[in-house]
């Protein structure tokens, strides 16, 4: 007869296995619902849900969808003048402002090449929405610790959703290097992936989001901070291939002249203020309240002197304490990921920011460059998700409290940050007046001042 210890000690690795099955599916170990076994149908299901509450935000955007500025002008514009051509594949490798954006360029090529013009923003639309959903496809399927609840789940998709302000962003491929941006980050917060599937798709998304604008490029320094600390093979092959993405965006940059990177003096206090009112207090007032504080902040900096002195001071003590209130608690890793990987962004993409005046100070206005804060309010909302820990204890409470009133008042105003005018043009008749035309300038949004201009 076996002694007791020696068969456990024998069948320890199978408990083992099954202990590590368990941890890469938290949402399966801890949940005790009798719909568990259907785990993977209801993250399609959610995922459905997602793209249904993105339709009925704007059903024009994808029932009569519209190209949008830059995506036109110049992307759309570029890839039909080379559409059925043996030099087609300039329309992907467009670049524009310095820097490749693969993902509209990827987008547009379709549209010229497979559909009829008339038809190209429902391609370009496509492009837009796949894009959209990526983030929320991330924490759906995610095995990371930081999603081990279903819940957390639920309320990271409520903040992708209904995060305040992201009207400039909606549907269109020239702002889908936002997304992907934001899904690189997702990805940092992610545990090293175990299958050959999973690590293909994260190795992939890097390099999609790495060679679609410069954002998921920022983001480089803490991928390498990961590899080092983790010594992880995976780690450090991402961290290698987001690498070779920035470095391939920097040359292009030096070498076409990228017009963001001397976009402007830095000005600290317009950082700081800038956070009060597009980051914090957007997120906290709601679009309406966070404009008029905005005002006053602009008013104060045009009458200068102590005040103007005083307010930055007071702004930079009330943020402060705000960040060291929800960060108390946090566990060290993902309060290094998500303050580091905030403050990152918000002083790169402030500093490669164009205000609607030309200056930097016009950005305190809520409402000019929102695109710069979205990811970041994101990630904002999110470290105050990974505050919420216990039940029942005051920062835990207070935590949910400010979650729950940020998403609140991101839906109440859902709908109603949508850039957009009953006016502006509809993509199907002037594509009619074009083709009667060949010299008609095609009218885009937003209007006035936006044409498409189509030549062989």
């Amino acid at each position: 007869m076996k002694n007791p210890l020696e068969n456990f000690f024998l069948h320890r690795p199978q408990v083992l296995q099954n202990e590590t099955i368990l941890q890469e599916q938290p949402s399966l170990q801890n949940t005790g619902m009798p719909w568990g076994r259907y785990d993977g149908l209801m993250r399609y299901f959610a995922l459905a849900g997602v793209l249904l509450v993105m339709f009925l935000r704007a059903p024009s955007f994808f029932l009569t969808p519209r190209i949008w500025a830059e995506e036109g002008v110049f992307y759309f514009s570029n890839a039909y003048h080379y559409a059925h051509t043996a030099l087609w594949y300039r329309g992907i490798f467009y670049i524009l402002g310095g820097y490749l954006n693969l993902w509209t360029g990827m987008a547009t090529t379709a549209a010229a090449n497979l559909v009829s013009v008339e038809n190209a923003p429902y391609v370009t639309a496509f492009f837009a929405t796949v894009a959209q959903l990526i983030p929320a496809a991330i924490i759906l399927w995610s095995s990371s610790s930081f999603w081990r609840q279903p819940i957390r789940k639920v309320a990271g998709i409520l903040i992708l959703l209904f995060t305040p302000l992201s009207g400039e962003i909606w549907i269109t491929t020239t702002q889908s290097q936002v997304f992907f941006t934001l899904a690189t980050f997702l990805l940092l917060l992610e545990d090293t992936p175990t299958t050959a599937v999973r690590r293909l798709c994260y190795r992939t998304l890097l390099v999609l989001g790495g060679l679609t604008g410069p954002g998921s490029c920022i983001l480089t320094p803490m991928f390498l901070i990961e590899a080092y600390r983790g010594k992880h093979r995976e780690r450090i092959i991402q961290a290698g291939l987001l690498t070779a993405c920035a470095l391939i965006q920097a040359v292009l940059m030096y070498f076409f002249s990228a017009t963001r990177v001397n976009s402007g003096v830095f000005s600290l206090r317009a950082y700081i203020l800038a956070h009060g009112t597009q980051s914090v207090g957007l997120v906290f007032l709601g679009v309406d309240k966070a404009r008029q504080l905005s005002d006053a902040f602009l008013d104060i900096h045009r009458q200068g002197g102590f005040k103007y002195t005083a307010t930055v001071l007071s702004c930079l003590f009330v943020l402060s304490l705000i960040f060291l209130f929800i960060s108390r608690g946090v566990p060290s890793k993902e309060r290094r990921l998500l303050v580091g990987t905030y403050l990152l962004l918000t002083l790169v993409s402030f500093y490669g920011a164009i205000g609607a005046l030309g200056d930097k100070f016009s950005l305190i206005y809520v409402g000019a460059g929102t695109r710069y804060f979205f990811v970041p309010n994101v990630i904002f909302l999110l470290l105050i998700l990974a505050r919420i820990r216990k039940p029942f204890r005051f920062g835990s409470i207070v935590a949910t409290m400010l979650l729950v009133l940020s998403i609140t008042l991101g839906v109440v105003g859902y709908k109603k940050t949508l850039t957009r005018e009953p006016d502006w043009p509809q993509w199907q008749d002037e594509v009619r007046a074009w083709r009667e035309n060949p010299k008609h300038r095609i009218a885009i949004w937003p209007s006035p001042g936006w044409c498409v201009e189509l030549r062989k």
